[in-house]
């Protein structure tokens, strides 16, 4: 997991996103299809860790605190 933030592109954070939670390799992760994209969503070990970090097409592309306000609601893990 990543220890620092990463920040997310603004593009990626006005994005409209749908999430759905699912089970992969035994952990709690979200994961949504955009534009054709596998984007998934890791949580983190908050404080030693960023709260999220999302990883797209299966490289990590951002690790951030802040759910951001375009996304869907934050499902419950």
């Amino acid at each position: 997991m990543q220890d620092r933030d990463i920040p997310l592109t603004e593009s990626a954070r006005s994005r409209e996103v749908r999430w759905v939670s699912e089970r992969r390799e035994g952990q709690s992760v979200l994961a949504a299809d955009v534009d054709g994209d596998d984007w998934l969503i890791i949580f983190g070990d908050f404080p030693a860790e960023p709260a999220y970090s999302l990883y797209v097409r299966g490289s990590l592309s951002a690790a951030f605190n802040d759910w951001p306000s375009a996304w869907s609601s934050l499902p419950s893990r």
